[in-house]
């Protein structure tokens, strides 16, 4: 079963990796983010905040598979 979830990344930290920070976020143990997905991204450039991405993303852990999409 996947799971989506709302994080933000510093701009400075846009190039490391993202697997074990959506394993802080989400709870899960390290090493059981099997694959992700962006869902949206978006820059972050409010006054007073620190500059980066706030990202919408779908993480499924390893060996599962993606949910099944919903018919309109």
């Amino acid at each position: 079963m996947s799971e989506t979830i709302d994080i933000f990344v510093p701009l400075d930290d846009a190039d490391a990796s993202l697997g074990p920070r959506l394993e802080r976020a989400l709870g899960w143990g390290a090493g059981t983010v099997g694959r992700w997905r962006i869902i949206r991204r978006s820059l972050d450039a409010r006054k007073g905040r620190a500059l980066g991405y706030r990202l919408r993303v779908e993480a499924v852990r390893t060996g599962e598979e993606w949910a099944a999409p919903v018919p309109i």
